[in-house]
């Protein structure tokens, strides 16, 4: 952890505060992005003082970031959104989100029930949303009138590439 914690800050102190180096697309690691890791190894290592600190100061840079309003939720992983640090670009072969591709995405019509159950909610965690949490109104769905929960919230096709993968 004493080299993270080096590494992080020399990232911190050196890489850019904003998003120019990438035409402004969240997909490089900043300054930012930099910060937020070092709050977590902070966190980790139980520095609480410093991980307040390190996530005071990312959360207060509301140049850059803010939370979306809870009635955006399908907004949330949107490409350069305002809760975004750090993305990993999905422009490729498929213009999709490898998790999109391979769970739902462009390849939903192709699936069947029986290859969508290899990746169901437990029922622990299906069971424990609320009916009016938007988590759970947006981003699950049950397939064919099977009671299986799966993941619905990387919905992007081959003709919309308008997400990515959300690391930080």
């Amino acid at each position: 952890y004493t080299q993270i914690k080096a590494d992080l800050t020399d990232a911190r102190n050196n890489l850019p505060a904003d998003y120019s180096v990438s035409s402004n697309a969240r997909i490089r690691a900043n300054k930012w992005a930099a910060t937020a890791l070092l709050a977590r190894v902070y966190l980790y290592t139980g520095d609480y003082t410093n991980a307040e600190a390190m996530a005071s100061e990312l959360i207060g840079n509301t140049t850059l970031f803010s939370l979306l309003p809870s009635a955006s939720i399908a907004q949330v992983y949107k490409k350069n959104q305002k809760e975004s640090i750090f993305e990993l670009d999905a422009t490729g072969t498929y213009k999709n989100t490898y998790e999109g591709q391979f769970f739902l995405g462009t390849y939903y019509s192709y699936m069947t029930t029986t290859k969508l159950m290899d990746y169901p909610f437990r029922a622990n965690l299906t069971n424990s949303f609320d009916s009016t949490d938007l988590r759970k109104i947006n981003w699950t769905v049950t397939a064919n009138g099977v009671t299986t929960t799966f993941k619905y919230k990387r919905v992007v096709t081959e003709t919309t590439n308008d997400e990515d993968n959300i690391v930080l």
